[in-house]
């Protein structure tokens, strides 16, 4: 137990796995390919950088020390650049190592939210346990 009420086996490990280029002209979009696993449920969430920037700034407010997360590369620039792109997910994968490494940022409520499939196109296993919701997300279509 890490003292908070919940058990260390109770926090998913997260793996940056890969991105995915979304949309058409100008509505085209990346998300990043986050896949969770907790005991024996797995799952994959897929997010956009905005969304992990959003999540860096919510555990950095509740004080996470400094050198806990580290320094976000976020694709601005050069959005849809392959090696940027894959910088990107090796450096979210950092991220994503560090924070489930600490109690206080694997426990934070936005932590939770940020790996809980319940957003339109995230895969849920068949069972999920506590990390369920009452309604079922829609699939999309990937490619």
């Amino acid at each position: 137990d890490d003292g908070d009420g919940d058990a260390v086996d109770d926090v998913p490990s997260v793996l940056a796995a890969g991105y995915e280029t979304r949309g058409e002209g100008r509505h085209r979009f990346v998300v990043f390919v986050f896949e969770c696993n907790k005991r024996t449920a797995r799952w994959r969430v897929f997010r956009r950088a905005e969304q992990v920037e959003q999540l860096h700034r919510s555990l950095r407010h509740v004080g996470a020390p400094l050198d806990v997360l580290p320094a976000l590369p976020l694709p601005r620039a050069q959005r849809f650049d392959a090696t940027r792109l894959a910088e990107c997910v090796r450096a979210f994968d950092a991220y994503m190592a560090a924070v489930t490494a600490n109690p206080s940022c694997a426990g934070h409520a936005d932590f939770k939210v940020f790996v809980a499939p319940t957003q339109l196109g995230d895969e849920r296993p068949a069972a999920l346990g506590d990390l369920a919701t009452t309604a079922p997300v829609a699939p999309t279509h990937l490619g």
